[in-house]
């Protein structure tokens, strides 16, 4: 014997209800990222500018002991203080300002390019937001810790889910409402 299935017909209260879930979620996503990408992005804007600074300084003729600041350097993993790392052409360290565990340690060759901006994560609980710029003898490379920014983002994902839970949570009530 041959069935033959009802198929579902929504009525236009409940179309606009997905629709509103559908928006509702397309906006928190899209805000979540864009909020995320300025994080990120804002993150570099020390480094920039004393990667620029420290340049020119090298350029002018000034040490690289006097770019790179500081009687003791930094422990990249711990602090969150900005630092500056100067190298030669070939890549070899000539002057730093952070160390990592100890030792004196740059960005694989490759990273070494003018103006890059990357993320360098020296080991896997480090992430570090670093700027390279170039001079007349070789690279200064500016980074710092990424961890309260990471934070941030932590937080904000948290932000994110919580509103998108809020979205359905609404849309199921407007949904049971139209029955």
């Amino acid at each position: 014997m041959l069935t033959m299935s009802k198929a579902v017909v929504l009525s236009p209260a409940r179309i606009a209800v997905l629709a509103a879930v559908i928006i509702g979620t397309g906006i928190a996503l899209f805000a979540a990222a864009a909020v995320q990408q300025n994080e990120r992005q804002s993150a570099n804007d020390p480094q920039i500018q004393l990667a620029q600074d420290a340049a020119s300084a090298l350029s002018a003729g000034h040490s690289t002991q006097s770019v790179v600041g500081g009687a003791v350097p930094l422990n990249m993993s711990q602090s969150l203080a900005p630092f500056i790392i100067v190298t030669g052409s070939r890549g070899q360290t000539l002057a730093a300002g952070a160390t990592f565990n100890g030792s004196v340690i740059i960005p694989p060759t490759g990273a070494l390019t003018p103006d890059h901006r990357f993320t360098w994560q020296p080991a896997s609980n480090v992430r570090l937001a670093a700027v390279v710029e170039r001079y007349n003898g070789g690279y200064v490379i500016a980074a710092r810790n990424l961890r309260e920014v990471e934070r941030r983002e932590d937080d904000l994902r948290l932000m994110a889910l919580l509103s998108l839970v809020g979205v359905a949570a609404v849309g199921a009530v407007a949904w049971l409402m139209l029955r």
